[in-house]
């Protein structure tokens, strides 16, 4: 288990199903705060938290396929609702948010756009 995690890592957890159970995560034995968010199989982001060392469980409030995790000062990079984009080749993932106020390329928050007319094609 690591210490910290570099602004541009994180997990992205992909389950067989769309569920509430399977996608729950535990923090044992974790030493840092991450910020984990939860994404259907529609990618819409339909939960988030900011998730705490030695906590036993953490379920979304709805199914979920995706469940995605980054250090906890991307928790605002996120919002319920939003869409996702996945683009990843074969040692890379970016994951593009799709907000109504912001288009956030994510992991890390590479890039800000503030422009809510902009968004990918």
């Amino acid at each position: 288990f690591r210490k910290y995690l570099s602004d541009y890592e994180g997990i992205l957890l992909v389950q067989p199903r769309e569920n509430i159970t399977e996608s729950s995560i535990h923090m044992l034995f974790m030493k840092m705060d991450l910020t984990v968010v939860w994404i259907n199989s529609s990618h819409k982001i339909v939960d988030r938290c900011l998730a705490r060392p030695w906590r036993i469980a953490y379920f979304p409030k709805q199914p979920a396929k995706y469940v995605l995790e980054f250090g906890s000062k991307h928790f605002d990079h996120f919002r319920i609702g939003d869409q996702v984009i996945f683009e990843h080749g074969k040692t890379w993932l970016f994951v593009f948010i799709i907000s109504s106020w912001l288009l956030n390329f994510s992991p890390a928050n590479i890039a800000l756009a503030s422009n809510p007319a902009q968004t990918p094609e």
